[in-house]
C-alpha cells in the first residue's frame, strides 16, 4: 500500500509541476505605429483610441 501512495503523490506533484503558472499581473499591450506622418499628425491620431483601450 505504501508503494501505492507514494506512486500518486509522485504523479500528482508531477502533474503539479507541469501545470501553466498564470500570472495575476495585469495584461500590457503595445503598440508601434509606422510614422508615416510627422510625429504630430500621428499623436492627434493615436492618442485618443489608446486612451480608449
Amino acid at each position: 500500500m505504501d508503494q501505492r501512495r507514494l506512486f500518486r503523490f509522485l504523479t500528482c506533484f508531477s502533474i503539479a509541476l507541469l501545470l501553466p503558472v498564470y500570472s495575476v499581473a495585469e495584461t500590457v499591450y503595445k503598440f508601434g505605429v509606422v510614422p508615416q506622418f510627422e510625429p504630430r499628425k500621428l499623436s492627434a491620431i493615436w492618442s485618443p483610441i489608446l486612451t480608449e483601450l
